[in-house]
């Protein structure tokens, strides 16, 4: 009965330790992300059509924060999505193809 307590016991330090190890690893390490990406992912329909040329309503967050297309090519959503997403995006972003060679 004792070498059973023992065991848990081992095991269950081990355990303990190795999680607060995983926690700072988790906090030394961590990437901040861009808060943006989750508002403008909540301001698409999630229809998940593909019209918009992305991997339904997850790529296309991920390419307008990036610049690669414009705030309006969800066209699913119509204006009052274009108009939600402009607003989170700010007014740094009225050129619908900021990347574009001028």
């Amino acid at each position: 009965m004792v070498k059973i307590l023992i065991g848990t016991g081992v095991l269950g330090g081990l355990s303990l330790v190795l999680g607060l190890l995983l926690t700072l690893c988790n906090k030394v390490f961590a990437v901040p992300g861009d808060a943006r990406l989750n508002l403008v992912r909540e301001a698409l329909p999630g229809t998940d059509c593909g019209v918009c040329g992305f991997p339904g309503c997850d790529g296309l967050p991920d390419a307008i924060l990036a610049g690669d297309t414009s705030v309006d090519a969800c066209q699913v959503g119509g204006t009052e999505v274009t108009s939600e997403i402009s607003d989170i995006m700010g007014p740094a972003n009225d050129d619908p193809f900021p990347r574009r060679l001028k």
